[in-house]
């Protein structure tokens, strides 16, 4: 993770996809679980933003996600924004994705997405779930031009994608062989840049646009983005 080309921390994206028996983390029978369609997320940030010798910005934030092919069907999640708490726990229940937040609980459509760079099926959606506030964002995806990018030591022939939201727009740059989520950029406060690389390629074979909706038949595998900015 870089901020203005200085490194601040690293954002990590752990997806499992697991032959599993066991039930999602739902009660709700439209979305049955498959054998080998649970998919597993656990996503870890931590940085902190110095000024001369004092941290004038710190963040953490761990969220558990839990997916049924394209449909996100439960998440939890705890957040330390500058020393402000927030804490996220959803559920999909009587075909409902119910957000509860120590504020208050919201209840959406089932089979969201949240913002999960590494699914490009997010490209497709036009609204997805914030994991670190609960709310349900609207959004706008625009397709740019493609480009080389050096990510990992690697030069890359990459799609990039514009994601607009009410109050800022993501960057995001996917490999153009096989939609493989390689970096994202967003301007920051104080005509800055804010920009995540990958430390390391995620393995070849990632699930293309048209076939992320399939579940996968592998056995226990493991993807890991580590992204760095």
């Amino acid at each position: 993770m870089l901020l203005d080309q200085q490194k601040i921390g690293e954002h990590s994206f752990i997806v499992r996809q697991e032959q599993r028996n066991d039930p999602m983390p739902t009660t709700d029978t439209t979305f049955p679980n498959p054998k080998g369609a649970g998919k597993t997320v656990e996503i870890d940030a931590d940085f902190n933003v110095k000024f001369l010798f004092f941290n004038a910005y710190t963040y953490q934030h761990t969220n558990t996600e839990f997916w049924q092919g394209d449909c996100l069907v439960g998440l939890s999640s705890q957040t330390n924004d500058n020393g402000k708490n927030l804490e996220v726990e959803a559920s999909t229940e009587d075909q409902q994705f119910v957000v509860k937040t120590k504020q208050d609980t919201n209840t959406f459509a089932a089979c969201p997405m949240s913002f999960a760079y590494w699914n490009p099926a997010l490209l497709e959606e036009d609204a997805l779930v914030n994991a670190q506030t609960g709310k349900l964002e609207p959004v706008k995806v625009t397709e740019l031009d493609s480009e080389q990018i050096t990510v990992a030591g690697e030069t890359l022939q990459a799609n990039r994608y514009a994601l607009e939201l009410d109050e800022q727009t993501i960057q995001l740059w996917y490999a153009a062989d096989d939609y493989r989520w390689l970096a994202l950029e967003t301007p920051a406060k104080g005509d800055r840049t804010l920009r995540y690389e990958a430390t390391r390629l995620p393995a070849q074979g990632t699930p293309n646009r048209q076939q992320t909706a399939q579940p996968s038949t592998d056995a226990p595998s493991r993807l890991t983005n580590a992204m760095a900015h």
